[in-house]
């Protein structure tokens, strides 16, 4: 099987706590807040994200990204970014199950 990966990925930037949606499917998203922020990945009923989605998540500015929602979100090292500039990748593997790799902390 050949499949055809589309390699034009959006990039947006949020300043703030923020809630994937399905406009965020395979793109880079910059977090540049100075404190803390909050990235919530929402469960299939509020958006039916596709098995196999990805969604690169940077730490922009000095404030930590903390991944949390009310799905399972399977990582090795924590969900939160390390530090300022870390990115890492959430995939979608199965309903309500997704996967984080990447420059992550606990």
């Amino acid at each position: 099987m050949i499949k055809v990966i589309n390699t034009n990925m959006e990039c947006s930037t949020k300043n703030g706590n923020y809630t994937l949606d399905l406009r965020d499917i395979n793109s880079l998203i910059t977090m540049t807040s100075t404190s803390g922020v909050l990235l919530t990945v929402p469960t299939d009923s509020v958006a039916n994200f596709p098995v196999g989605t990805s969604i690169a998540v940077r730490q922009g500015g000095a404030g930590q990204v903390t991944i949390t929602g009310s799905v399972t979100v399977n990582n090795v090292g924590g969900l939160k970014t390390a530090a300022q500039y870390s990115i890492s990748s959430l995939t979608k593997v199965a309903a309500n199950t997704w996967t984080i790799v990447g420059n992550l902390s606990a």
